[in-house]
């Protein structure tokens, strides 16, 4: 956490060319609690970002998404002409939903950089954290402390970006 001005992102920058040296191309990925502010951070540091919200309603149908590609695997595996159209349709439905769930889905050693976490709910950034916990990657907590906080916040930002 740091004032406007402080060298946020130029630090990002400079994080972000580290770990996909060590991690590859395109697992650093960033959040923000908006649309502009996700955009600022794609173009300040040249990372897929995603508006918060957006990416949580996003993730949270994972489920739904892999019963539906688990559905269609099901009726392609007992389909009676497996070279017929009917069964190629199949096929690439399982190839879409597949791609859907993986876009989705948190790899191990990503990194997810939330941008502007000050404004973000507590319950949001718990759900994230439990989410890159789950899938072996890292969260990185940006943003002003001395911004105001999200309505939905409970206090939780300036805990944790104060010394103890």
């Amino acid at each position: 956490m740091g004032p406007a001005g402080s060298g946020k992102s130029t630090t990002m920058a400079g994080l972000r060319a580290a770990w996909e040296q060590e991690h590859g191309p395109g697992s650093v990925i960033g959040l923000a609690p908006s649309a502009v502010a996700a955009q600022v951070l794609a173009d300040e540091i040249g990372i897929e970002t995603e508006n918060t919200a957006k990416w949580l309603t996003e993730w949270r149908r994972i489920p739904e998404l892999t019963e539906r590609r688990d559905r269609f695997a099901l009726n392609l595996a007992r389909h009676a002409y497996p070279h017929s159209p009917s069964a190629a349709k199949l096929r690439a439905r399982v190839a879409v939903m597949g791609q859907a769930i993986a876009d989705r889905r948190l790899k191990a050693g990503q990194l997810v950089i939330v941008d502007e976490a000050s404004l973000a709910g507590t319950f949001a950034l718990d759900e994230l954290v439990g989410a890159a916990k789950r899938a072996g990657s890292k969260i990185l907590l940006l943003g002003d402390g001395a911004q105001l906080g999200s309505v939905r916040r409970a206090g939780r930002s300036r805990s944790l970006s104060r010394p103890r």
